[in-house]
């Protein structure tokens, strides 16, 4: 049970780190409560920038996406796809989806073709107004200034956030509380999220003074790039029949780029039990359950905005809650990719701001105790979704059963990922 504690981490160890998220002073930089555990405490400084290291919208409606299911089937794209690329898109609705098939088989475009199939599937083509076309274009244009040579933050992990939002939109609970306008927004931002990922952290950007650091003052780096750099590139291009926001009045065009920033910029890690203590509080807020609304979340603007942030930060870190099979592909490329960061940052001298990434198994079992399970736990019950939670308890054992007497037996390798 990821309840139980590991025998990799003391329990004192889980009870200083819950003590810190429960407390304020977790979102002050300037903490200096949080050296008692360094191991834990330098592993949740890794991912939220390395703080210990450095000296609706609401809009027309347009059909649902039960109602533009066959949608995609009529698409003359369609009429051309691979059968087994057709194949593997058939099955885009399964949460034990196999996104590294669908990287084989296009040739490392997985974003294209899973972009374009969900993108229909929910309506784009009515709602903002372009045809086939301008959205094969802008997906294409998208999916190549993602970085292939990342082991981890390319289009493949941006199609499975994408796959992973898609799934929660079809549930219940969403379509009570969003609008199609919505769940566009959310997948749009879903693609674009990690665009231009350099493959390394916010912490290493600000302590070599990198361009972009410098850009945004040492706050958001990646999230304020990735952001801009999506409206940069989506409606500055050069090439004709890219911008897919080129038909929408410019009021609603606002008011659908505030909300595509304002989701990217939720997966910084800095934010993250921020967003998770909110949620708790909305979701417990009410007079009990209704058959209507299972949860009693009053929807408001502000919550429908808490809720997309928090449907993409849980997509963003779903890896653990994925089958085995595919949380151990994901946790194999994250740590390859960590590993070229710190072997950087011993070259160049700098804080090493991920050493616990060094031990798969454990990192996993750090991850998921410090950051994935209460985040996921709770967006899921709010989806009523308990077989992802079931999911996330079944890979959270099969991580933390490896120890010194049972050793991890793969190795990763840029080959194998």
């Amino acid at each position: 049970n990821i309840q139980d504690s590991s025998p990799q981490l003391p329990a004192h160890v889980i009870e200083n780190v819950v003590a810190m998220l429960r407390s304020s002073e977790l979102y002050n930089p300037g903490s200096t409560s949080l050296t008692e555990d360094p191991e834990a405490i330098g592993f949740m400084d890794g991912l939220m920038e390395g703080r210990g290291t450095r000296p609706s919208i609401t809009g027309e409606t347009v059909m649902s996406h039960r109602e533009s299911t066959m949608a995609f089937n009529n698409t003359m794209m369609m009429q051309t796809l691979p059968t087994m690329i057709k194949d593997n898109l058939s099955r885009r609705k399964d949460w034990d989806y196999d996104i590294f098939e669908l990287e084989k088989l296009s040739n490392r475009r997985p974003l294209f073709y899973l972009g374009f199939d969900i993108l229909v599937e929910f309506g784009i083509l009515n709602l903002l107004k372009i045809d086939e076309s301008t959205l094969r274009n802008w997906l294409s244009t998208i999916e190549s200034h993602y970085k292939s040579s990342n082991t981890y933050h390319n289009s493949t992990h941006a199609a499975d956030v994408l796959q992973a939002s898609a799934y929660f939109c079809r549930s219940h609970c969403m379509e009570r509380c969003l609008d199609p306008t919505d769940f566009i927004a959310l997948l749009i931002a879903s693609i674009c999220h990690d665009i231009d990922h350099p493959g390394r952290t916010n912490a290493f950007l600000c302590n070599v003074g990198h361009e972009l650091a410098v850009l945004y003052n040492d706050s958001a780096v990646l999230e304020s790039h990735h952001s801009a750099h999506t409206f940069k590139i989506t409606c500055q291009s050069d090439q004709k029949n890219v911008n897919i926001f080129q038909n929408l009045e410019p009021e609603n065009f606002k008011v659908m780029r505030k909300s595509i920033i304002s989701m990217i910029l939720a997966t910084d890690m800095t934010q993250h039990f921020e967003y998770y203590n909110k949620f708790l509080a909305v979701i417990q807020k009410g007079d009990g359950d209704t058959d209507e609304n299972p949860i009693n979340v009053p929807v408001t603007p502000e919550n429908k905005t808490l809720i997309l942030r928090m449907a993409i930060k849980c997509a963003d870190i779903s890896n653990p809650s994925r089958t085995i099979k595919l949380a151990r592909t994901w946790a194999h490329r994250i740590v390859l990719e960590y590993r070229e960061q710190i072997a950087e940052e011993k070259s160049r001298e700098l804080p090493l701001s991920l050493p616990a990434f060094d031990d798969i198994p454990k990192s996993q079992v750090l991850f998921i105790h410090l950051f994935a399970k209460d985040l996921l736990t709770a967006y899921y019950d709010f989806l009523e979704f308990d077989h992802l939670t079931d999911q996330l308890t079944e890979t959270f054992e099969y991580w933390d059963s490896f120890d010194e007497d049972n050793p991890y037996p793969h190795i990763p390798t840029r080959s194998a990922s």
